[in-house]
């Protein structure tokens, strides 16, 4: 971990940080709210704080530039940080994309003719979904790297989840024309949900290269690997981050 209590400029960084992951999960909170309960002003209220989430990700970028500008990290750790703090950032920021996408599917859905009806998975998936998003700012508040391998892991399935979603919204719109519109326009709020998984692990990935220098891309045969022989029965080992 960085050494943000001897440098304020760490500090300050990582508590902006903090604060911009925060309102994200707020927002996407929000957001899937404001799918499941048809809520217009929910999904108005995710679409105003985009705004002071777009600010926060330009005040992180600048600070995470002069850090590098003025005098460097001290310490391959504190490169690191950095290095993740910027790409995280700008993931948290996507995320706030997408949520605002999510919202503005919804304004579409509740204005289209004929409604939608429900698809009776969607709410336990999109509790899934926001547990990971919950989790993937709790691993990089607490610097959890085990927490970080574990939403990467649990990525692929919500990804599957979603694809199974879709295909049955799909042959809904095909087989009930007079819900054609809304039920487009649910396919695209879980398209962008989808999008919030991808960016969820993509942070994941990041608080892993901060806490370990382990680049995942490169390392995933190798990581599922390790954890395939240490599921086998009669072996001791766990799985090594």
């Amino acid at each position: 971990m960085p050494n943000t209590k001897k440098d304020p400029r760490l500090q300050r960084m990582t508590q902006d940080l903090v604060s911009m992951a925060e309102l994200v999960e707020r927002n996407v909170n929000t957001a899937v709210m404001a799918l499941v309960d048809a809520n217009t002003r929910f999904a108005y209220e995710v679409i105003s704080l985009d705004a002071d989430i777009d600010e926060m990700e330009v005040v992180i970028d600048r600070e995470c530039l002069a850090f590098l500008a003025e005098a460097g990290p001290s310490s391959e750790t504190d490169f690191r940080f950095v290095a993740a703090a910027m790409k995280i950032n700008n993931d948290l920021e996507r995320i706030s994309n997408q949520a605002v996408l999510i919202a503005s599917h919804v304004l579409a859905i509740i204005r289209s003719p004929g409604g939608v009806a429900p698809v009776a998975e969607l709410g336990e998936i999109f509790d899934r979904i926001e547990d990971m998003v919950r989790e993937s700012v709790e691993a990089l508040i607490t610097r959890n790297g085990e927490l970080a391998w574990r939403i990467w892991e649990q990525h692929m399935a919500a990804c599957e989840d979603m694809r199974r979603i879709i295909d049955e919204l799909t042959d809904r719109a095909q087989n009930n024309p007079r819900q054609t519109s809304g039920t487009i326009r649910l396919i695209r709020a879980v398209v962008a949900i989808g999008q919030v998984i991808e960016y969820a692990k993509d942070i994941a990935e990041e608080v892993i290269y901060m806490r370990e220098g382990i680049i995942v891309k490169h390392h995933e045969r190798e990581f599922l690997s390790r954890k395939k022989a240490a599921a086998k029965p009669g072996s001791g080992q766990a799985a090594s981050r």
